[in-house]
């Protein structure tokens, strides 16, 4: 196993090299302009080191995680979002909040968990890895702990994470009772073999695209978007915007075309009707927006929908 491929471990390094700093700090001598730096060339330098990479490694720890190029480039994608968004936050952190090193940390820790995500094999690692990510969200969301909107959108943002992620759990336990298996390849391979589709596994399947549905703020359950970009700190509207899409983009491509393929026929129409609803509600109501981040949550809701279309083509 090439350590290259391990993006995750100077990735949470990182994220727990910022604590430890922050812990030693009993003076508060390192400034927001440290903080902000520290980040920015800490994903410079794992950014670097990808491009490194000699080639795919495969499956590796008990096949529950996969190196492979696919998922590089998404990391990539992820590592240069945290770097602009570190530049992004300087003026956030210098005069909106003092816990600094706590507000780079998670936003580390939520780019590990996004790493983790698309390089999951298994549905359980994709769950822990996805519920990392969103735990670590759910703060950066409600980092303005004195304002009403910051509160609000922590507030529903965790109350509907938490509904979907057990709907997506769900999913893949039915999945999971369908096939006896929750290795992504074995899954194909098992539905390959089975001559029928049981409606278990449809309902696994419908239940699974709605926990994506849901990170991805696609209608019609987008309802968290517009509330959370409005409340959250500005660089992490511009973070979710971005990664969440990307990670969520990846990890949708990855299931459903590796684990349920056999199953095209049936998920392309739900993708369809999806997409064609996403696009034009997140159009539409964009046109009434009088605030500039909800605009830009209906912009990125709008912008799911384009990419739902060329993952059911």
């Amino acid at each position: 196993m090439q350590f290259i491929y391990l993006l995750e471990v100077p990735v949470v390094g990182v994220a727990g090299l910022l604590l430890l700093l922050d812990l030693l700090d009993r003076g508060r001598r390192l400034t927001p302009t440290f903080w902000s730096a520290l980040s920015a060339i800490a994903a410079l330098a794992v950014l670097a080191s990808s491009f490194h990479a000699s080639g795919p490694d495969g499956p590796t720890f008990w096949n529950s995680y996969i190196g492979d190029g696919y998922g590089l480039l998404d990391k990539r994608l992820l590592l240069s979002a945290v770097f602009l968004t570190s530049l992004l936050s300087y003026d956030f952190v210098s005069t909106r909040t003092r816990w600094v090193a706590e507000y780079y940390a998670l936003l580390w820790f939520a780019v590990f968990g996004m790493m983790l995500m698309v390089s999951a094999n298994e549905l359980i690692m994709l769950f822990v890895a996805t519920e990392t990510t969103t735990v670590s969200l759910y703060i950066l969301a409600a980092f303005f702990k004195d304002e009403r909107p910051s509160d609000e959108a922590g507030l529903k943002y965790l109350l509907l994470g938490a509904a979907f992620a057990a709907t997506m759990l769900y999913g893949m336990a039915l999945i999971y009772g369908a096939t006896g298996t929750q290795s992504i390849p074995d899954i194909a391979v098992r539905l390959g073999r089975a001559g029928t589709i049981s409606p278990m596994l449809l309902t696994g399947m419908v239940l699974l695209l709605v926990g994506f549905s849901f990170k991805l703020a696609a209608v019609p359950f987008h309802s968290w978007a517009p509330d959370v970009y409005q409340g959250a700190p500005t660089p992490i509207t511009a973070f979710l915007s971005v990664a969440s899409k990307a990670a969520g983009v990846a990890v949708l491509l990855r299931v459903f075309y590796i684990a349920l393929g056999p199953l095209q026929a049936d998920w392309t129409v739900l993708l369809m009707v999806l997409a064609a609803i996403t696009m034009i509600v997140g159009n539409v109501v964009a046109l009434t927006q009088r605030d500039i981040k909800r605009l830009l949550a209906y912009s990125s809701i709008s912008q799911a929908g384009y990419i739902l279309v060329g993952a059911s083509s």
